[in-house]
């Protein structure tokens, strides 16, 4: 038992494909647990003092973690990229749950998708990452999805903005999410040279202060459900980061990025059972387009990943033979 269990240990830390897919969708849980704890008290609190405590329970939930480890853990190398983060991370998880307090878990979770598609240019341009047409085409079908429960959900809309009837919440729910998936990129640039618990602390720290002034102005009493509420919504926030650098580590972030569209079979399951919110058809046929083309990339990305190890293989085993080759051929046989 004590080998399985340690064998699994193994399995989850490596890199490859699928221990990105696994903090993938571990992550996409997390991040729907947050989006339910906004829902829970998001119209009783100002969303500058709820993005406050969110992060102010990250910072203490984290802080054991780096005393244990020792003083090792609070050292970073890279400032300016650690500030960028944080200043970029504070916007997003701002917005995100000033949107999400206004708008329904369906169309939370629908406005979350598009951070995939904008983490593939954004990911070319900073990090070199390169998206074949199997990438391209599975996170754009997937998108259409999106794009189709979008519509449909916005119909309902009791303040129509043009065409797709975005309200308020739906715009500051896009924007956070554009925000997000910048930070996902820098995250991919600074967890190969960062101790992971080193950036999520100095995130949720610096994030916490930011916001601590502007939650000041807002300020309203806390009760026993609000605290619960606050510290679940803390403790997913830093278990989303945590899945998320873990993905990063473990493959490039544009092959797992459809996986995110996993979050849609939470938010159906838990928006039923908590708001009884009923599925629609646009959801099914959204659902019908999103769920495949994770599945496609799935079947390439592994088929890629194979080869790669099977000429790695074949490369090294070249290398082991080249220098008898070469002594032979100096002694002329």
């Amino acid at each position: 038992m004590q080998t399985k269990t340690n064998s699994l240990g193994s399995w989850i830390n490596d890199k490859g494909h699928f221990q990105g897919i696994f903090w993938t969708i571990c992550a996409s849980f997390f991040s729907n647990l947050g989006d339910i704890s906004i829902r829970l008290v998001g119209n009783d609190l100002p969303a500058m003092q709820f993005t406050f405590f969110r992060l102010f329970f990250g910072t203490i939930i984290l802080l054991p973690f780096l005393l244990y480890k020792g003083k090792s853990s609070f050292y970073i190398k890279n400032k300016r990229d650690h500030l960028i983060r944080i200043i970029i991370g504070f916007g997003a998880i701002a917005c995100w749950v000033f949107g999400a307090s206004q708008t329904s878990l369906p169309s939370i979770t629908t406005i979350s998708f598009a951070c995939p598609l904008l983490v593939l240019p954004l990911a070319y341009i900073f990090l070199g990452e390169k998206s074949d047409w199997h990438r391209v085409l599975s996170v754009l079908a997937g998108f259409l999805g999106v794009i189709i429960i979008a519509f449909f959900e916005g119909q309902g809309n009791s303040q129509p903005s043009g065409m797709f009837s975005l309200h308020t919440g739906i715009l500051f729910l896009f924007f956070g999410a554009m925000l997000f998936a910048m930070s996902d990129v820098i995250n991919k640039k600074m967890v190969a040279s960062e101790n992971i618990f080193s950036l999520l602390f100095y995130f949720y720290l610096g994030t916490a202060l930011i916001s601590f002034i502007p939650a000041l102005f807002v300020w309203k009493s806390l009760g026993l459900r609000e605290l619960f509420c606050l510290s679940l919504s803390g403790t997913a926030g830093v278990s989303i980061l945590y899945c998320i650098l873990k993905a990063a580590r473990a493959t490039e972030i544009s092959s797992i990025a459809p996986y995110k569209y996993i979050e849609l079979l939470f938010s159906i399951g838990m928006g039923y059972v908590l708001f009884s919110e009923i599925i629609k058809v646009s959801t099914v046929v959204g659902a019908s387009l999103i769920i495949p083309s994770a599945l496609l990339i799935a079947y390439y990305e592994i088929n890629k990943e194979m080869k790669n190890k099977a000429a790695k293989a074949a490369e090294e085993a070249g290398l082991a033979v080249s220098p008898d080759l070469v002594a032979a051929d100096e002694i002329g046989l």
